[in-house]
């Protein structure tokens, strides 16, 4: 029998911002104003959501993205969420490559060990450049989509994102230099934004290109990020953004980091939160794939 992970049947506030991009602000404003989402508190008073609210939450971001307002949807039933979405986005059938959905199959049904042992197979048969590009990114993306459409749970999207740090972690640890060089990029998440696989996978194909960049890992402020620019003279600065956050909280971050680095450094953004910036932020150069992104190392 695979092995089993329990996970936690409510979140405290900080998971659920984690898990839904909402901020903790937003949802405590929500309940004052709305009486949703209401969550139980424990003995120290501190909040603690159903993962049924963390659900009905995420349609509400994915709605509010969509250019709704709260007050039209914080309200409404779960089912009323599903639908408005379903129609703003309706559901064409989707074939997925054979080696994605063999991979998908493993995720869904939460089978961990497996999940590991085929994605090290993966790794020694494709090489590491076509695993993390031809593999590992289109199933995050994926896994990114599933989510958002409510067809993967919590848990097997936090199995999969654990394999593959774990995996990405080793390759950069088994491949960075002796005597690196000085870094010449610098990798980062915003704040508001938690996730770090995008950068990992970036990291992961530098150091394999024997280039040195500096990830200071997720949700660093602008100001860090300046100062430590300036500081290692770095030539390019990359900030990965998931689906997961506003189009709003992307524009506005990024707008303030141009403003305050210098013209000669770089901003490369990139991410499934980056897809729909129209325009694009002055300044600020899009990547829309890995292959982009490694363009910098060359």
């Amino acid at each position: 029998m695979d092995d089993q992970v329990i996970f936690e049947t409510t979140l405290n506030i900080a998971a659920a911002e984690r898990e839904t991009g909402i901020g903790k602000d937003t949802l405590r404003i929500w309940e004052r104003r709305y009486g949703f989402p209401l969550p139980a508190r424990n003995d120290k008073g501190e909040r603690s959501y159903t993962l049924e609210q963390v659900e009905r939450l995420r349609y509400i971001k994915q709605l509010l993205d969509n250019g709704a307002r709260p007050s039209q949807i914080v309200t409404l039933p779960l089912e009323t969420l599903k639908r408005m979405l379903e129609e703003q986005q309706p559901h064409a059938s989707e074939v997925l490559p054979p080696l994605i959905a063999e991979g998908m199959k493993l995720i869904i049904a939460q089978r961990s060990q497996q999940l590991e042992q085929w994605l090290e197979q993966q790794l020694k048969q494709l090489g590491i450049e076509p695993f993390v590009i031809e593999l590992i990114a289109p199933m995050t993306a994926t896994v990114g989509h599933y989510w958002l459409q409510q067809r993967l749970s919590i848990a097997a999207e936090h199995i999969f994102t654990a394999q593959v740090i774990q995996l990405l972690n080793a390759i950069i640890h088994q491949h960075r230099p002796r005597y690196p060089s000085a870094p010449k990029l610098l990798l980062a998440t915003l704040p508001g934004e938690q996730h770090t696989l995008g950068l990992l996978m970036v990291e992961t194909l530098l150091v394999c290109r024997g280039v040195r960049a500096l990830s200071l890992g997720g949700q660093v402020p602008v100001e860090e990020i300046v100062r430590t620019a300036e500081r290692h003279q770095i030539q390019s600065v990359l900030l990965s953004f998931s689906a997961r956050c506003s189009r709003e909280m992307v524009r506005t971050n990024l707008a303030a980091l141009r403003r305050q680095l210098p013209q000669s450094v770089a901003i490369w953004a990139g991410g499934a939160g980056t897809q729909r910036l129209k325009p694009h932020p002055v300044g600020v150069q899009i990547s829309h794939s890995l292959a982009d992104i490694l363009q910098l190392g060359e």
